[in-house]
């Protein structure tokens, strides 16, 4: 199968298009680039499917749009076409991976971390991806684990999601009790009496029963049935479709799904079925249709795109809650504060920025807060930026600091005075190496007094012989006034 990879953001013609493909004929190239051109410019989005994962959208939060992207209907394209006499497209700020033109060529949206090295460049989208979707971190140094991170994003994801359901297999499905009504040549459970009279007033060698059967039969388990018939008509890698093949034998009890949204409402999510967690989400995505749409070809094919700006935000928070739980500091994602969710004197409207007309209001919402679980104080708050910093004197774009201001207005305010020592960081991504990063800089509000700000950067994932390198980048003058981040930075 043909492959091409692109970077996000960046600008393509047809020409560097057919550079970028592989494992194609070279007499072909230059009409498959142009067939590849004109389905990236067809190729649309669900609102829903650039969601990290299904419930996880920022959509309301309203500082993700690119209105160029956005087509009138909602939903959003892939790419946009430039102007001028040459065809040029501009891919947008999403990450992902999909099947073109009927499936004969795969491909891949990565973020610019590895250049032109798609390799370095789907390693570091595959950790960021992992720590983002809550998934287990496997280890990529064997020959195994190796060859799974070289595989297309989707196929990345179903041979998660199969590696998963192998190990929940061994374990055993969980079964429960199922009720059922029938008529029987025996007793079994409970003679239904009227019933029995009406369906066997001729027939007295037969009873109408109602019984229970302890049975696999139950929604969590019929999803992931459907779900594995998803991958068998989807997938195009051998090995995806070996396995999926092998547990839809293993699974040949469970019958699939006929009520695929009513099976999800009635899925569990108890300390009986924490084995589940972790691919609800995946069957989700295969069977709630959140890939690309439309995609072309005689029948439906995987794909995912999100926000690479989501998927940056949420694995600069994962990571950082990882290393900071263990010290004592709880980071609360997306604002959501267990502590102040009425506001002082229970105020409702503490987080809210203004109301409008219509009676609809604009909230704040900053993409981390770190807060003391002792005293319950929040003691630094961060936002996490895809974009790269300004470069110059002015540190950051005036949108950025009146964002910064708002946040430490309410969330570092105490009454009439100020948190001490409170914090403020605008985090930004570094993909190149650890030694050519600026270090981090500081700013103040002078109507903030306590109040200390901060442009940090954030190493993006590289390997380091066996370990990652990653995280932020701190010195003594961040350290001393935000102690919470000292045990999450990178020594310099």
């Amino acid at each position: 199968m043909t492959s091409l990879c692109l970077n996000e953001g960046e600008v393509y013609s047809a020409f560097g298009i057919a550079e970028r493909l592989r494992d194609c004929d070279e007499g072909n190239r230059q009409s498959l680039s142009e067939r590849c051109f004109d389905a990236l410019l067809n190729l649309s989005l669900q609102a829903e499917s650039l969601s990290l994962w299904p419930g996880s959208s920022r959509d309301d939060a309203g500082d993700d749009d690119e209105p160029e992207f956005t087509l009138e209907d909602g939903r959003r394209c892939l790419a946009r076409p430039l102007p001028g006499k040459n065809r040029k497209l501009r891919i947008g700020h999403v990450v992902g991976a999909a099947y073109l033109l009927d499936g004969d060529v795969s491909l891949e949206v990565l973020p610019k971390i590895g250049g032109d090295d798609a390799d370095v460049a789907r390693a570091g989208l595959l950790r960021m991806w992992t720590y983002a979707a809550d998934l287990k971190r496997l280890d990529n140094d064997n020959p195994a684990g190796m060859a799974l991170a070289r595989l297309p994003l989707q196929e990345w994801l179903v041979r998660r999601f199969l590696q998963q359901l192998e190990v929940l297999v061994a374990k055993g499905l969980r079964a429960a009790y199922i009720e059922h009504e029938a008529n029987l040549n025996t007793v079994r459970g409970r003679l239904l009496v009227s019933e029995n009279l009406r369906a066997n007033a001729f027939a007295p060698q037969r009873f109408y029963c109602r019984f229970e059967d302890f049975s696999p039969d139950r929604p969590e388990n019929r999803l992931i049935r459907s779900a594995l018939a998803v991958v068998m008509a989807g997938a195009k890698d051998r090995g995806n479709r070996r396995l999926a093949a092998d547990l839809i034998e293993r699974l040949h009890e469970v019958p699939p799904s006929a009520d695929i949204a009513g099976d999800f409402a009635r899925w569990q999510d108890d300390r009986l079925m924490v084995d589940y967690r972790e691919i609800r989400s995946t069957c989700q995505w295969l069977l709630m249709q959140s890939g690309p749409a439309p995609v072309q070809g005689p029948k439906q094919m995987l794909g995912r795109f999100v926000r690479m700006n989501d998927v940056f935000e949420r694995y600069v928070t994962r990571w950082l809650r990882e290393r900071l739980l263990p010290h004592g500091w709880e980071v609360l994602e997306q604002a959501r504060d267990p502590w102040r969710g009425q506001g002082p004197a229970g105020n409702p409207a503490a987080r809210v920025l203004c109301r409008l007309p219509n009676g609809k209001t604009q909230t704040l919402r900053p993409d981390i807060v770190v807060v003391d679980r002792k005293t319950r104080d929040t003691v630094a708050v961060l936002d996490a930026k895809w974009k790269g910093p300004r470069g110059d004197d002015r540190l950051a774009s005036r949108d950025d600091l009146f964002q910064m201001f708002a946040y430490a207005s309410h969330w570092l305010a105490n009454g009439a005075g100020v948190a001490a020592n409170g914090a403020i960081a605008l985090v930004y991504p570094h993909a190149g190496e650890a030694d050519q990063r600026d270090g981090p800089q500081a700013f103040d509000f002078p109507q903030l007094q306590g109040v200390h700000g901060f442009a940090l950067t954030f190493q993006l994932p590289r390997k380091n012989g066996t370990a990652w390198l990653e995280g932020l980048q701190l010195d003594r003058a961040v350290q001393e006034r935000c102690a919470c981040l000292e045990a999450a930075g990178v020594p310099q």
